[in-house]
């Protein structure tokens, strides 16, 4: 699941809680997920490649080293986050993956994101290694109107959310915004995707916590309908 040179550089103290589809969850001490998602290609060409071009900017981030994302470096991050998100996505349980087989030859091919996908940025207080997602259905008046995925990993001091909405046919010529539960998201997170300035600074205002209103689990369920 994680590069190796993630596993080298981050060592949480806590044990770590896995969790495959259905099955029970259990921690272990080791950190190492060997996971059949991708082939061999793959993993030694593309993916390989974007992990090189990115450990110099995660790296930073995940050591909690302040620093400034023009807007290429915005997008390595981007994409680095989305392959997470697919890779995350397809050792699913459930058949029906969220990501198409297209939207993964895209990011591969063409270093596409998919359209509807919004990534932000954001601190925790501590230092740990976690990834975690869900889908949910959006809806506008009690009506579906989209099939949606969000994602939500930790790595070192970076915090790092994949949001992508699918709109069902119907209602893709339609202009419905789709909000998150309150909280104050402005202040946690930076948005990196879609780019909208040349320039971001990491750290945010406020950082996430193990517990209390600025909790990381708070992130998690940002999304989940009440």
């Amino acid at each position: 699941m994680w590069p190796l040179w993630i596993l080298k550089r981050v060592n949480p103290r806590e044990t770590i809680r896995r969790t495959v589809g259905q099955k029970r969850s259990y921690h272990t001490v080791s950190k190492k997920v060997r996971i059949k998602s991708v082939c061999t290609t793959c993993n030694n060409e593309w993916m390989s490649r974007l992990e090189t071009q990115c450990i110099p900017i995660v790296g930073s981030l995940l050591e909690d080293i302040a620093f400034g994302l023009d807007s290429s470096t915005q997008l390595l991050v981007a994409l680095w986050a989305t392959k997470i998100a697919m890779v995350l996505d397809s050792v699913k349980e459930n058949p029906k993956k969220f990501y198409l087989k297209s939207d993964c030859e895209n990011l591969k091919n063409t270093k596409s994101i998919p359209a509807g996908t919004t990534i932000w940025m954001g601190r925790y207080f501590g230092r740990s290694l976690h990834t975690g997602g869900t889908t949910f259905t959006a809806l506008d008046k009690s009506v579906p109107v989209a099939d949606c995925s969000t994602m939500a990993t930790v790595v070192g001091h970076l915090v790092l959310e994949v949001t992508s909405v699918r709109f069902r046919p119907e209602y893709r010529n339609r202009i419905i915004s789709i909000q998150p539960n309150a909280g104050r998201w402005n202040q946690l997170l930076t948005p990196i995707w879609p780019i909208t300035s040349n320039s971001v600074w990491w750290p945010p205002p406020l950082s996430f916590r193990t517990s209390g209103p600025l909790s990381i689990g708070s992130l998690v369920n940002r999304w989940k309908p009440r």
